[in-house]
This record gives structure tokens, sequence and C-alpha cells, in this order.
């Protein structure tokens, strides 16, 4: 904080010593300045010249940047309009297989059970053989 006030300080001081400009013979004829320090109005004219033909390029510049701005807007704008295309198509697609994933579980689930039952009717009377073996009360007789 006290440097910036300090170089504020010196800033103030110096701009109030202000060094005279020591104009040589060769600039006033080569700016068109005068005794007093005054530049004349043909170097004004050249200057307003030169600096009309600065404002012209620089319009023209700055249709060609607007016109490259617009052109770049409009394709983000496309591209905005593509990418919301896409993640609806892929939002319903995944909807589908979302919605066929949950029928093929079910079908699944229903097969398993048909399966189990299947089993039950084949293997029923066969289990239940195979518990009373199992089961027997004199098994000694077997061996």
């Amino acid at each position: 904080m006290q440097t910036t006030m300090r170089l504020l300080m010196e800033t103030k001081k110096d701009s109030k010593k202000s060094k005279k400009i020591v104009i040589t013979e060769e600039q006033r004829k080569a700016y068109g300045v005068c005794e007093h320090n005054e530049v004349n109005y043909k170097t004004l004219e050249k200057f307003c010249k030169e600096l009309f033909l600065r404002v012209k390029s620089d319009k023209k510049q700055f249709k060609i940047l607007a016109q490259d701005i617009l052109l770049k807007n409009q394709h983000i704008q496309n591209l905005k309009k593509m990418n919301e295309i896409m993640v609806d198509k892929y939002e319903d697609k995944f909807e589908e297989y979302d919605k066929a994933n949950e029928d093929l579980k079910k079908a699944n689930t229903q097969l398993i059970l048909n399966v189990e039952d299947l089993k039950k009717r084949l293997f029923g009377s066969f289990e239940r053989k195979l518990k009373d073996f199992a089961l027997r009360p004199d098994r000694k007789k077997d061996n």
C-alpha cells in the first residue's frame, strides 16, 4: 500500500516538473510544426486522411469479423440442436432396452419356475423313493 502511494506521489511530482520537449528544425519541417509548437493544417489534413483510411480498413475488418462470429454462432446452435436430437434418440433407445430387459427378466423367471416344476414332476417320485430308502429303519439288511 505504501509503495503504491509513494509511486503516485512520485508521478505527481514528475508531472509538475514536466520537461520541455526540444524540437529540431528537421522535425518541424517533417511534421509541419510552427514556432509556437502547433501543427499546421496541411499536416492535420494528411493525418485526417490517414485516419480516415484506417477507419475504412477497420470497418471492413469488423464486418469480416462480425460475419465470422455469426457463422460460428450458427454452427454452435446447429451443434446444440444435433446434440439434443442425439440425446433424445439415445434416451429413447435406452428406455426401450430397459423395458426389454425387464420383460426378459420376467420371462426368465417364469422359465426357471417352469423348469423347477418339470423337475418336481420328473424326479418327484424318485426323490420320494430315495428319501424313503435313506430313511428306512433297517439299513443293515441291505449290506
